[in-house]
């Protein structure tokens, strides 16, 4: 258990308003779990804010995923700053 609940790191490209752009997430416990929960911080926060509650959630069996928005935490920033808007978030 020990494993799963230190927290992983991988990134995906996801379609920006204005092109693609590197989404980081952490994600913590076994990949197949039954149960995933996905996490999203605040306008100003980071995936990490989930720390705790992911230690949590794995130790009842299940997987969490919680992605840095674009502009925060290991994610990329975007051009122009208009972009972040609700259609980026989304």
């Amino acid at each position: 258990m020990a494993d799963e609940l230190t927290p992983g790191f991988d990134e995906v490209m996801a379609m920006g308003p204005h092109g693609l752009v590197r989404v980081a997430y952490t994600e913590w416990g076994k990949p197949d779990a039954e149960q995933v929960v996905l996490c999203v911080h605040g306008l100003t926060r980071n995936s990490r804010d989930f720390d705790f509650l992911a230690r949590r959630l794995v130790n009842k069996g299940m997987r969490v995923v919680a992605p840095d928005l674009p502009g925060r935490g290991r994610s990329d920033w975007v051009e122009p700053a208009s972009d972040y808007a609700t259609p980026l978030y989304l």
